[in-house]
């Protein structure tokens, strides 16, 4: 599993790689990442709903999720919500 952040709106999209070389990508929204979240507890509710079981997936997660919100904060003023599903035609 390989983590890619994604900065507008705030997210992490998981990356796995199978046996036949195959790949398929997960997008997690965290639209509510604030200075006041636990990241202890995200990263733990993250891991054990995607079964990262292996603690060094668990402490890059960790490590991901803190320079997302040290990017997010930075960013004053800005509040992420869903604004459209757009469906098949």
């Amino acid at each position: 599993c390989r983590f890619l952040l994604r900065y507008y709106p705030p997210g992490i999209i998981l990356e796995y790689e199978y046996r036949d070389k195959s790949k398929k990508t997960k997008e997690l929204d965290i639209l509510d990442l604030n200075e006041f979240t636990d990241l202890d507890s995200l990263a733990d509710r993250i891991a054990d709903n995607e079964q990262l079981n292996s603690i060094p997936k668990r402490n890059q997660l960790r490590i991901i999720l803190t320079r997302l919100r040290e990017r997010t904060i930075n960013r004053k003023y800005r509040a992420f919500k869903l604004f459209k599903e757009v469906g098949a035609h």
